[in-house]
């Protein structure tokens, strides 16, 4: 596969504005060069290895304007740049050659013009060129240019100003084109939150008034078993949407940082207790008992509340209803073991696979399962969790034991960590 064929139009730009800003610097400096090695050293030769491929480099620009074919304009010039250049170095000198660190253009112009695999690349040619110079210059072949001790001191310092000229032009150059690119990023972020905004502000409308239609539906429907059984399946589908839309505002505000979070001391009583409230009519649908064991009113931690309760507690909460069978029931402990406040959320429903466990927090992952009344998910709840329990600074420990491994012994256990407040 061509590189042009793996490129943006934008990018294939950015690539050709190096080329062409780079371009006089490549046909100018080997002219000058040329010129003083005719007309000083009278190496007439230089003309011949030199201008032609310079004169070639010219019509360059013509080429993509023709062809629209990137490469077709990056290879021809990468080859014709290097080997003119490395032809000048060996003609001064070879490693002894005053301007022999220009060869570290090879993998500047490389990597600008073909991305890694170029910088790869000149750098090889880098390696390669050396250590030809060099057994050269160890076999006694050395180039037709000889320089004296004080002219080969001025042209090191020329050709040391005009490499920096070069490489600060190159800099700047670099430095435009990475704002535009930020500028181009930037904008689209912004066309992108601006459609999520709208699609989600609309999708959650949409799903309100269906929802209120089923459930004017349900009313009038008393006496049909089959068709409130269908209605309340269309219900429970429009909550995971409409958890879904909540999953992905709340991914959002996490990856934007702009999520306000008030850390305040939390009671832990309070919190979970509103999370309960929260819960409960999920909970009573399939007839599950939330036990709360008594807890201390002075345990308190640094978080926040609002966090703790709706997305951390509630969602361990309704994985447990969701993944336990009816007339099952959840326990609730609390527990403060020196500095540290651990929550433990106890069901006895199904179970989570023992391999699944390590993928939980992953958003890549494919985690989410129906539950025991065929609850869909998003899978989302267990990341977003660990994202906002990263954020409160507490951890999270999950224990399971699948019901097809013990009849008798199964379910799930989430232990959440903070640390204990002095207050």
């Amino acid at each position: 596969m061509s590189i042009s064929n793996t490129m943006t139009e934008y990018e294939i730009e950015r690539k050709l504005r190096y080329i062409y800003f780079s371009l006089p610097f490549i046909i100018l400096l080997p002219f000058y060069f040329t010129y003083r090695y005719v007309t000083v050293h009278h190496v007439s030769s230089a003309i011949y290895y030199i201008l032609p491929p310079l004169i070639a480099l010219i019509f360059i620009p013509f080429i993509y304007r023709k062809t629209g074919n990137y490469n077709l304009v990056a290879a021809p010039y990468i080859t014709i740049a290097l080997t003119v250049g490395y032809t000048l170095i060996f003609m001064a000198g070879g490693v002894k050659a005053p301007g022999l660190f220009w060869m570290m253009v090879s993998p500047i112009l490389g990597g600008t013009i073909w991305g890694k695999r170029g910088g790869y690349l000149g750098v090889i040619l880098v390696i390669i060129a050396f250590a030809i110079f060099w057994k050269l210059e160890s076999l006694g072949i050395r180039g037709p240019v000889l320089l004296s001790a004080n002219e080969y001191q001025e042209q090191k310092i020329v050709n040391f100003i005009l490499l920096s000229l070069f490489s600060f032009s190159i800099l700047i150059n670099f430095i435009r084109t990475e704002d535009e690119s930020m500028n181009r990023l930037q904008s689209k972020t912004e066309q992108i939150d601006m459609l999520m905004r709208l699609l989600v502000h609309d999708v959650a409308n949409a799903l309100t008034v269906l929802k209120m239609d089923i459930r004017a539906t349900q009313k009038k429907q008393t006496n049909n078993t089959n068709d409130n059984k269908q209605l309340t399946r269309s219900e429970h589908t429009i909550s995971t949407l409409e958890k879904l839309l909540i999953d992905v505002t709340t991914l959002k505000m996490i990856d934007d940082e702009t999520i306000k979070i008030d850390i305040e001391p939390v009671n832990i009583n309070v919190c979970i207790q509103e999370a309960i409230d929260l819960v409960l009519p999920k909970a009573e649908e399939k007839k599950i008992e939330i036990n709360l064991a008594s807890i201390k009113d002075n345990i308190s931690i640094m978080s926040s509340h609002s966090l703790l309760k709706t997305q951390v507690l509630v969602n361990i909460l309704n994985n447990s209803i969701k993944f336990s069978s009816e007339n099952d029931r959840i326990d609730i402990s609390c527990r403060r073991i020196e500095n540290e406040v651990k929550i433990s959320i106890q069901d006895y429903g199904i179970g989570i696979p023992t391999e699944l466990i390590p993928s939980l927090s992953s958003f890549e992952r494919k985690t989410n399962r129906r539950g025991t009344h065929g609850e869909l998910g998003t899978g989302h709840g267990i990341p977003i969790l660990v994202r906002i329990l990263e954020i409160l600074g507490g951890t999270i420990d999950i224990d399971s034991i699948e019901q097809s491994k013990s009849s008798s012994n199964h379910g799930t256990t989430m232990t959440i960590t903070f640390q204990a407040s002095n207050n």
